[in-house]
């Protein structure tokens, strides 16, 4: 119901009561006989066109008719418009009064003991039933009937290739009252074959002795010459069938209410994958297995084959199935070999398999009706006569009446599933269970149906007769014989409340992002809108204590809202008159963050006018609700130095360590395009430092850096919602990549000296390596930049800048570490310069450590030494006595060269003295002789310009022996 609405007028509301049935005579109760299944419309009751309905409530019970039978499914449809508003019976309910099978439909069961006891099994009453007679059976006497709800069954159909309809191999027909088999008798012949299947779950592991399949023929095919039976015999055979099959819910149609057997598929379901017969019509040798058992006269199978496939079947040594059925199909007109035989929905001739198995005749055993170790009943030596056990209906009653349901159907029912604990030594067979109780439900409300919003319904849209009146018929329904009455009917009326019509709901999901929807509800009263006191609309929210309620009162035209929760962030609304009787209420709502998030929300629309007369009605449409958010793209950039050549930084990618990141992407409320306004949310990196919020298109954008460590094997960031609505799917916002933070090492090989001759092939040479974990080099990055003063100064400065150099690749020598490049010089002249610096980095974006432009900063650079003749100035010889060479004294001698290079230039001097002695100097300052006779005590060179001087001191030895003696 609305919340408590301030403000509004009450007061009581007079009205009458309808308990008569309107027939003749107006009785009070109705006993409808049914001598089968069936209905019956001629019960109703009669209402003025203007009251209206505010309670109404019909006792309906089953009873026995003058040959015992119950109906064993019952059902109310007020108003005959096949909308039910109430029903009893299905499997495990017996009939109304009577049950004679357990809570799983079976209407005996062999009880496997063999662990002492056996708890598997129940009864299944009423809740507030009465419980007159009870009883049930056992025995060994190891015979078991398996027919009706222990079974299924259907038939397939081959209509004649060329005059008949092909669609017939695509039917189903396991919704039909017969099947049938064999051969019709006329030239355009159809097919028929039939399958069966015996539900042997409740048959314990036992020797099966014997087993017996039996037909009920309904009707036999007419001899096309002389319309009579035909009098020919057939054989009819039964095969076991190799695949599943389902029995479907259709007759004659393609499948249309589930999956069903045809004639082409064993399985035809309405969705997905169909399973095929490997021939049609189970006709190969992989959809049917061999004859276990044929006959030409009575329809009854009992063969030892038969007896085998049943046994095995209980082993489970072969999937059980079931049977496929077939006629005589080699007949021509006139002779015939079709039969229709009674389907397992007829209770009395039905197919019936009775299996006769191995039992014994020394048992102990037990029974206790309620498992609370009160046994009513125990037994030891022979029950191979079968026993019934003393009438138990006390124990159900004291069971009943301290009990809670275990069960609601669906047309809320209310039942106990009573639990039965068996105990013995042996299989025991349980069967005629025969317990009569009364009972007498009320149709009021079920899950299905408000007995008094559908009459309330009917007086709305039936036309009334002359008297005013409207009559209202109920449609009762049996599923057998038997009795169904009436009785008790009280139907409370009053003035007519308002009717709610056209209730309008948003067709998009509401998010709160600060988007008003409109909602609007139209409202009918009918003793003019003066008599409408308010309107409400009520969203049918789940697990919450609270609903939020949309109100509008025309007592003092104002709208708000009954918001406990905090659900709703603002709402506004307006009236509209549409005439005297009927108005508009249009809402404009937004949400706030608390309102829940759920898919599937109906609304209650309410009305009340000023004499406290209500309505409500439920919407047809309904909204969805969302605040929970996902993070739907993520992305993020390297914005230092963008890596293995893009910008944007993917899975397991290099990254350098300390670069500059930028982290996007964007936020939406979850499976929608919608997303929050900015600063109601807040994303958290997580790993790295960083949030931020959305903008006004939902998207974010947060600056952070990469940690400034080596993470050779991945470095995870993730961005999050904070709080506890981000549902963003596992994967979606996060990174991983590594982190290289060392630059790559690196050594010059060439060239490395200050002087270098120029060339027109000049080489440079150098080695780069990093260790095998990190990131490795960037090749295409690698280049010489080089400047050479007679061919790039273009300023004529005698400085290198920047601009100035010139680039060229530096490639890798096979495998190593050594990358090479080639560049001339060979324009410089002697004191030009040469400045060479390298470009490059790692594939994480780190800079090699190459130089840069300028002296200062470059790599290495070097002065052009240009080869020119040096030429002999001066040379002077000093003897120490005169011109005299005295051994052990020392001589002197004195050289001037001119050499534009300057010294630097000179490589080495060889002085040849005469007599094959010759003084060799290299640069470098070491001197030598050629003659261990002749010593160079000393040597000093230097230079001066383009002038350089080599001044060297030497003697001879005693043992010396000069050419010319002094003097000649």
């Amino acid at each position: 119901m609305l919340a408590t609405i301030p403000n509004l007028i009450v007061n009581p509301v007079t009205g009458g009561q309808v308990t008569h049935f309107g027939m003749a005579g107006q009785p009070s109760s109705v006993n409808l006989t049914f001598s089968s299944a069936g209905y019956d419309t001629s019960s109703n009751f009669t209402l003025g066109a203007n009251e209206v309905v505010s309670w109404a409530e019909l006792d309906v019970k089953g009873l026995p008719d003058n040959l015992g039978n119950t109906p064993n499914t019952i059902s109310i449809d007020v108003g005959d418009d096949q909308d039910l508003e109430w029903a009893f019976g299905g499997p495990g309910n017996g009939s109304f009064g009577h049950l004679n099978e357990l809570s799983n439909g079976w209407s005996g069961v062999g009880v496997n003991v063999s662990t002492g006891y056996n708890t598997s099994y129940s009864l299944r009453l009423p809740l507030n039933a009465t419980i007159n007679s009870a009883s049930v059976n056992f025995s060994t006497l190891s015979e078991l009937t398996l027919s009706g709800v222990n079974m299924r069954d259907a038939y397939i159909h081959n209509p004649n290739p060329t005059w008949g309809n092909a669609t017939y191999k695509d039917c189903n027909y396991g919704n039909s009252t017969i099947t049938v088999i064999g051969k019709t008798e006329w030239s355009n012949w159809h097919i028929y074959r039939s399958l069966y299947w015996f539900d042997l779950t409740q048959l314990p592991s036992v020797t099966v002795l014997d087993a017996n399949l039996s037909y009920w023929v309904d009707d036999v095919a007419n001899n096309a010459n002389t319309g009579q039976p035909v009098t020919a015999q057939h054989t009819y055979t039964v095969r076991p069938l190799l695949k599943d099959w389902v029995e479907g819910l259709d007759y004659n149609v393609q499948v249309t209410q589930g999956p069903g057997v045809t004639w082409n598929k064993a399985i035809d379901n309405l969705t997905g994958t169909d399973y095929a017969w490997s021939s049609a019509g189970a006709s190969s040798t992989l959809d049917r297995g061999a004859t276990v058992a044929s006959i030409t006269e009575r329809m009854e199978f009992n063969s030892q084959s038969l007896t085998n496939l049943v046994q095995s079947w209980v082993n489970g040594s072969v999937t059980n199935q079931g049977i496929l059925l077939l006629g005589d199909e080699n007949t021509n007109k006139p002779d015939a070999s079709m039969l229709k035989i009674m389907s397992r929905d007829n209770s009395t001739h039905g197919p019936k398999l009775v299996i006769l198995f191995e039992g014994t005749n020394d048992v102990t055993a037990g029974f206790d009706v309620g498992n609370d170790n009160s046994w009513e009943w125990s037994h030891a030596g022979n029950l191979s006569n079968a026993t019934t056990i003393p009438d138990f209906s006390s124990t159900l009653n004291s069971l009943l009446a301290n009990a809670s349901a275990t069960f609601t159907d669906d047309y809320g029912n209310e039942f106990v599933d009573i639990p039965l604990n068996i105990s013995g030594n042996a299989t025991l067979i349980l069967d005629d269970i025969d317990i009569r109780y009364d009972w007498q439900p009320t149709v009021t409300i079920s899950p299905h149906g408000d007995f008094v919003s559908e009459i309330n319904q009917h007086l709305s849209n039936l036309t009334p007769d002359a008297t005013g009146n409207v009559s209202i018929s109920i449609n009762v329904t049996s599923g057998s014989a038997g009795v169904v009455e009436l009785s008790n009917l009280m139907i409370s009326t009053g003035d007519r409340p308002p009717s709610i019509g056209t209730i309008t709901l948003p067709a998009e999901t509401l998010v709160p992002n600060g988007v008003s929807h409109q909602f609007s509800v139209q409202v009918t009263s009918y003793q003019g809108l003066t008599n409408l006191s308010w309107v409400g609309l009520t969203p049918q929210l789940q697990n919450v204590a609270l609903r939020p309620t949309l109100l509008y009162s025309l007592s003092n035209s104002s709208v708000w809202v009954n918001d406990p929760g905090g659900y709703v962030e603002s709402l506004s609304g307006q009236w509209q008159s549409l005439n005297s009787d009927t108005g508009l209420i249009q809402w404009d709502l937004q949400v706030d963050w608390a309102w829940p998030p759920e898919k599937d929300i109906v609304w209650e629309a309410q009305a009340g006018t000023v004499y406290s007369n209500h309505t409500e009605r439920l919407s047809t449409d309904s909204t969805d609700h969302e605040r929970r958010m996902e993070i739907t793209s993520f992305h993020v950039i390297d914005e230092t130095n963008p890596t293995d050549g893009s910008p944007e930084i993917l899975d397991n990618e290099w990254v350098g360590g300390g670069d500059i990141l930028l982290i996007s992407g964007d936020v939406r409320f979850l499976d929608e395009l919608s997303y929050p306004l900015p600063q109601d949310v807040q994303i958290e990196l997580i790993n790295i430092t960083g949030n931020g919020t959305v903008d006004g298109t939902g998207a974010f954008s947060i600056n952070s850096q990469a940690p400034s460590e080596n993470r050779y094997g991945g470095f995870t960031i993730e961005a999050e919602i904070t709080g506890p609505l981000d549902a963003t799917p596992a994967g979606t916002s996060i990174l991983t990549f590594r982190l290289d933070n060392t630059m790559p090492g690196m050594v010059l090989n060439a060239p490395i000296l200050s002087r270098m001759i120029p060339s027109n092939n000049q080489l440079f040479n150098i080695s780069i390596a990093e260790s095998t974990d990190a990131s490795g080099i960037a090749e295409a990055t690698l280049q010489l930049r080089w400047w050479v003063e007679s061919l790039h100064d273009d300023n004529q400065n005698g400085i290198p800048e920047e601009d100035e150099y010139r680039a060229r690749p530096l490639v890798r020598q096979g495998t190593d570490e050594h990358f090479h490049a080639t560049y001339e010089d060979l324009q410089n002249v002697q004191g030009e310069q040469v400045s060479l610096f390298v470009e490059g980095e790692d594939n994480a974006g780190n800079l090699l450590n190459g130089g840069g432009a300028g002296f200062d900063n470059d790599l290495h650079h070097y002065i052009s030494l240009v080869p020119e003749p040096t030429t002999l100035t001066s040379a002077t010889l000093e003897f120490p006595a005169g011109i005299v060479i005295v051994p052990s004294y020392e001589g002197w001698f004195n050289l001037t060269l001119n050499d534009v290079n300057g010294g630097e230039d000179i490589e080495n001097i060889v002085i040849d003295m005469g007599q094959g002695i010759e003084f060799t100097w290299q640069q470098g300052g070491t001197i030598t002789s050629n003659n261990n006779e002749v010593l160079v005590e000393g040597a000093f060179f230097e230079s001066n310009g383009d002038v350089a001087y080599l001044n060297l001191s030497f003697m001879v030895t005693s043992l010396f022996n000069p050419a010319e003696s002094h003097g000649e």
